[in-house]
């Protein structure tokens, strides 16, 4: 994505908040303000992704008491990594620093994990008991992974643009998907079409502000990037909705669940 950008990545005005800090390495279209909240259509458009978050936990929570059931943790986990992406990708756009993009990337790693990891117990690659060290280990390689080129010592000069890594497990979800259909798992997709729908639709208005066809800087109520977190957001709660329907507690993984 960054290669796609027009906008140049700018320092902050001297003696402004952040200043001094290293910025990161895209810049988009709405005007960096010299205030503690430098992008604010950009910061407070992550709220989205904490309601939905919050949501997704009550939710959790009603079906764990509606079914008599003694454990939720697996669907509580995704509403509590749909908030980290809202506060890491809000600290981000606060701030404009590379500081925050890295929080941000850690943060889309933590939700991006979990369909790879409940796909890849549908797949019976992994059990409830493998499952968590296995999410981990993915988090904390990608996490280096991105420390090592923001610090230039591989990819040197922005060689690698590190927002294709998100799309690469998106992909990867897709996928994972496409061979559970055909091996003729009976599944309701209709939540995971609608969760890529929202995403591709906000892809489409980030790519839009990233180049330039959808560009305000002086507004900062409504950017195509804002957008992105508003339609994120919805997206996120759709993923959530389609793994709702597996008993995620059980192992092996996944019976569907009836009446849900």
């Amino acid at each position: 994505m960054p290669l796609l950008s027009v906008h140049k990545i700018t320092p902050l005005e001297e003696g402004c908040p952040y200043a001094t800090w290293p910025r990161p390495n895209i810049k988009w279209c709405e005007e960096n303000l010299c205030s503690y909240i430098t992008t604010p259509a950009n910061t407070w458009s992550n709220l989205s992704y904490v309601i939905f978050g919050i949501w997704m936990i009550y939710d959790a929570s009603r079906r764990q008491a509606k079914k008599g059931k003694t454990g939720s943790r697996t669907l509580k986990t995704i509403g509590v990594a749909s908030i980290m992406v809202g506060v890491t990708s809000g600290i981000y756009h606060a701030t404009y620093t590379a500081h925050g993009q890295f929080l941000d990337f850690v943060g889309m790693y933590m939700f991006a994990v979990i369909p790879v990891i409940l796909n890849l117990r549908r797949l019976r690659f992994l059990t409830r008991k493998t499952e968590n060290i296995a999410g981990f280990l993915v988090i904390l390689l990608l996490s280096v992974f991105t420390a090592l080129v923001q610090l230039e010592i591989i990819f040197p000069n922005g060689g690698f643009p590190i927002q294709n890594l998100v799309a690469i497990m998106i992909f990867i979800t897709v996928i994972q998907e496409i061979v559970l259909w055909y091996r003729s798992v009976i599944t309701n997709r209709g939540h995971f079409i609608r969760s890529l729908v929202f995403i591709g639709a906000g892809f489409a208005c980030s790519i839009s502000d990233a180049t330039g066809l959808w560009c305000d800087p002086k507004n900062h109520f409504v950017q195509g990037h804002a957008v992105w977190h508003v339609l994120g957001g919805i997206s996120l709660q759709f993923l959530y909705l389609f793994y709702a329907q597996f008993d995620l507690e059980s192992d092996p993984m996944l019976p569907l669940v009836k009446n849900v």
